[in-house]
């Protein structure tokens, strides 16, 4: 299988946009996003894909070679489309016997997927703390070298992301340089994509592109109802 979810490919498409879904009010669609339902039906219905939901069970099976279809058949899947973080914190932890059988690929385009955060509770009693607190662990230059060196996390810091860029190994990775991989893909991806309404657009859409790849709706349809489940809940 080339993948073992439809949904590893979504963030890909996104990243390869041109454009935001909203602008100037209104709705855009992109067109890499129909390529990104063109190619989810191909995949479906040559069953090069594993049939299985994003975070589920057999999502994570996959990664150690646990995932069966629906005849008991063992299914190897070829690759996972992650972000940064989902190499340490769940290809890693999910398929420790997996380690070094692995490589990461630059994508065929680069894109971002979250990332990691912090925040405080507004009503701490101690503001002047948490603030420090906060500011020292995302902006002190020792700490994240530290921290990066320790855990391989890709950190938002240029300075210390080209010191240590040059001489990183990952054991996991079959001692592979990730990190100067990621470095250079990080230069090129466009955060002028993200907008306020994309949680609610991305549900609608990967209704949408559920609905198609089964063959319960033509491509026109699933892309006029989206439109039109768009107007109703944001008025775009």
């Amino acid at each position: 299988m080339v993948v073992s979810s439809l949904g590893d490919l979504f963030q890909p498409f996104l990243g390869g946009r041109n454009d935001p879904w909203v602008v100037n009010g209104k709705l855009v669609i992109d067109p890499s996003l129909e390529q990104f339902l063109d190619l989810c039906k191909t995949l479906y219905d040559n069953r090069w894909e594993g049939r299985v939901g994003q975070w589920s069970e057999g999502w994570f099976a996959g990664m150690k070679g646990g995932l069966r279809d629906e005849r008991g058949r063992a299914i190897e899947v070829f690759s996972y489309f992650i972000p940064t973080w989902g190499l340490h914190y769940v290809l890693k932890p999910n398929a420790p016997n997996t380690s070094g059988d692995w490589a990461m690929v630059p994508g065929p385009v680069p894109y971002r997927w979250g990332g990691t955060w912090v925040g405080a509770y507004k009503n701490t009693k101690n503001p002047a703390a948490a603030k420090e607190f906060i500011r020292y662990i995302t902006t002190n230059d020792a700490f994240l070298e530290a921290w990066a060196k320790s855990t391989g996390d890709m950190v938002s810091n240029l300075a210390v992301v080209n010191k240590i860029k040059g001489f990183y190994r990952e054991p996991f990775l079959g001692g592979q340089n990730h990190y100067a991989g990621f470095a250079e893909i990080a230069k090129n991806v466009n955060g002028m994509l993200a907008q306020s309404t994309d949680d609610v657009i991305h549900s609608l859409f990967l209704e949408a592109q559920a609905a198609f790849v089964s063959g319960k709706k033509t491509k026109a349809q699933v892309l006029a109802d989206f439109k039109r489940q768009v107007e109703t809940q944001l008025g775009l």
